[in-house]
């Protein structure tokens, strides 16, 4: 892949948040390149590197644009004990130890300020993305995707005791935007922790936690189903 297209310095960019390691690299620079094909903007992208990030990987990362920044694995370790302390959060430690998903959610968001998207690298862009661009110059809600099934991981009446009110559907961190500094990492601890304890672990916890995040929230931003694809079907995927 050649590097990003040039754009005029004067232009604001575009700040998109991907996880990564090596198994998924390819997905992470095909997503990158695609979205910058599209985007009238330039892109500042900032990878998190999931503990397997070489310097093979990285280096094929970088060559795409000079300003990707990469978090590398011993950096984001070191700061965990200062904005997730293990004896106060030992449920998210114990997750982001043992459930990559979740570092999406702390890598991204943890002690850090402002609205953050976070994109998942199996995503491919093939039109000009105006709904996250708009977001992404004044965002003031939470934005998610949506999802082609329901996917929480824990049964609604669960959730909804541990929201407090409404959960709603479809929710999907595929496309995820959330305002760092509001998230309520007490509540993330007791709801991770409540909902485990209900109903054991789940590959889907990261959903249902931001599902309960836009739940408390109260409205989003849902991004268009027609910008993007959740589960493509047989003549879609030949075509």
């Amino acid at each position: 892949l050649p590097p990003f297209q040039a754009h005029a310095p004067s232009l604001t960019p575009f700040p998109v948040h991907l996880l990564t390691g090596r198994r998924f690299v390819h997905q992470t620079a095909f997503c990158l390149h695609s979205l910058a094909r599209v985007c009238p903007i330039p892109l500042a992208v900032e990878i998190y590197d999931d503990g397997s990030l070489d310097a093979t990987s990285a280096g094929m990362l970088r060559r795409l644009s000079p300003a990707l920044r990469i978090h590398d694995f011993a950096t984001l370790t070191a700061r965990l004990d200062h904005v997730l302390p293990a004896g106060r959060f030992p449920v998210l430690r114990e997750r982001w130890l043992n459930y990559p998903h979740i570092r999406k959610l702390i890598d991204v968001h943890a002690g850090r300020h402002g609205w953050r998207l976070v994109l998942d690298s199996d995503l491919l862009f093939w039109r000009e993305p105006r709904c996250l661009l708009d977001w992404s110059a004044h965002p003031d809600r939470p934005l998610h995707a949506e999802d082609c099934a329901e996917n929480y991981g824990y049964s609604r009446p669960l959730l909804e005791k541990v929201a407090g009110g409404p959960v709603p559907t479809l929710v999907n961190v595929g496309l995820c935007g959330l305002q760092s500094d509001r998230i309520d990492w007490d509540f993330l601890e007791y709801a991770a922790a409540t909902l485990i304890a209900a109903e054991r672990t789940s590959y889907y916890l990261e959903q249902g936690l931001v599902a309960l995040l836009v739940a408390r929230h109260g409205r989003a931003v849902i991004a268009p189903a027609p910008d993007y694809v959740t589960m493509p079907d047989a003549a879609e995927i030949a075509a």
